[in-house]
């Protein structure tokens, strides 16, 4: 770290100071030191003022020089802007100035167009349907996307260009996404039929070069079973074969800084980690992964390959969430807890939500359900009162720092009921 009288000759080298932070006596300037742990484990407190001059830190020391824009950072963390790599601001950037909430927590460049979903290219037939593909996978209601996006585009370029000319608080950076590209292509086709023409794949493949060559990040897609529409169809892409995936990829040959990304439930299978090798040795262009099944992280799978790809130089980076995946229960979101169970199959699914609450609010109901078990046997579903422990009430003041006590299991608990039973009164409550 440099020293105080370097800082201060620095500083004295400056025509001007265009930016000036600075604290009041005693207040606390956070630096990355990796010794006082009164903050975090990694951050050491220190007093400074900081000096910014063209986009850049200029000095941190006290600084006497008065700047035309100063800004008091009295009881504030001063931080390097956070990059947000995976985001589906997709609709939402064509319309909110702000990308709240991830602004306001202190996020400069939000990446979006990840998992294979996005606005883009689209033939005007097929909106409403990448609508719906964007609410069934992302559980992003699709009435606050139709309503919000004034579709200005159909090629991605002109996506890209829409999204230049709309004012906007922060960075967005975006990709081509692979389920727009087989629905521009492929039509009805583009989620049935898993063997495009090579006519085809040449189109889908000369449409990734276009949106990348405009200034779109890369490409992405996804081949996992989770990603559904809100019809339950799955996703175009997911059952692609490799060859289909490869040409795609191979679509940003010779654009550097390319990103592929990928969402798989293939990455513990030695065949998909066969193709993506030979797309990154082919082009040189980093891959981005996300496994969604166990057999990629058994004995640390996905990790060791992708060093030993990095020892070898090649640029395969998994992506990691920095929390737990948090899935959203509701009558009217694509997910509960009684999904599963036949009466809900059978009899109360295809309702509408003002014909489901009187059924639901039928003790006969009640009890038929909660008599049931779900016919869904993986994953936390096959043990859903232990599940219960780790899903807690929304409200209208959430907590984000929940203990046992708050979830479904330690209401229960206080209660002397069954853990079943507060789900459901839960679900029905407020609607």
């Amino acid at each position: 770290m440099p020293s105080a009288d370097a800082n201060a000759k620095a500083i004295k080298k400056l025509p001007s100071v265009a930016v000036k932070i600075k604290p009041k006596v005693r207040d606390v300037i956070p630096t990355i030191d990796g010794n006082d742990k009164s903050i975090s484990p990694r951050v050491t407190t220190n007093v400074a003022d900081i000096a910014l001059k063209d986009g850049r830190v200029a000095a941190k020391v006290e600084i006497n020089e008065q700047s035309n824009n100063e800004i008091d950072a009295k009881g504030k963390l001063v931080t390097p802007g956070w990059v947000d790599v995976h985001t589906h601001y997709d609709g939402q950037a064509t319309w909110d100035p702000l990308l709240a909430p991830s602004s306001w927590h202190g996020v400069t460049t939000v990446v979006m167009g990840n998992c294979g979903v996005g606005f883009a290219p689209v033939k005007e037939k097929d909106r409403s349907f990448l609508i719906e593909l964007m609410e069934g996978v992302e559980d992003i209601p699709g009435a606050a996307l139709s309503e919000g996006i004034n579709w200005q585009w159909e090629s991605f370029p002109e996506y890209l260009n829409a999204l230049e000319a709309f004012p906007r608080a922060i960075d967005v950076a975006t990709q081509v996404p692979h389920g727009a590209v087989r629905a521009y292509v492929m039509g009805e086709r583009c989620n049935s039929d898993y063997a495009p023409t090579k006519e085809e794949v040449d189109k889908m493949a000369y449409l990734v070069k276009e949106g990348v060559e405009a200034g779109a990040l890369g490409f992405s897609s996804s081949k996992t079973l989770l990603h559904k529409d809100i019809h339950g169809e799955y996703m175009p892409g997911t059952f692609s074969g490799n060859e289909e995936m490869l040409a795609l990829g191979l679509g940003m040959k010779g654009l550097n800084n390319s990103v592929f990304e990928l969402v798989s439930d293939h990455l513990g299978e030695d065949e998909e980690w066969e193709w993506v090798k030979d797309f990154q040795k082919q082009t040189g262009l980093t891959v981005t992964l996300i496994a969604t099944t166990a057999p990629a992280y058994k004995d640390n799978k996905m990790y060791n390959l992708a060093e030993q790809a990095r020892l070898e130089g090649h640029e395969i980076r998994p992506q990691a969430a920095g929390r737990p995946t948090g899935i959203l229960h509701g009558l009217q979101s694509s997910f509960h807890a009684f999904v599963g169970h036949p009466t809900w199959r059978d009899e109360l699914a295809s309702l509408s939500h003002e014909d489901l609450m009187p059924q639901l609010r039928n003790p006969i109901t009640k009890a038929k359900l909660l008599s049931e078990k779900s016919v869904i046997k993986g994953g936390p579903m096959q043990d859903l009162p232990s599940l219960m422990g780790l899903v807690f009430p929304l409200g209208e003041n959430p907590n984000y720092e929940p203990t046992f006590e708050d979830s479904i299991a330690g209401i229960a608990k206080v209660k002397n009921l069954d853990v079943m039973d507060v789900m459901y009164d839960m679900l029905i409550e407020g609607e």
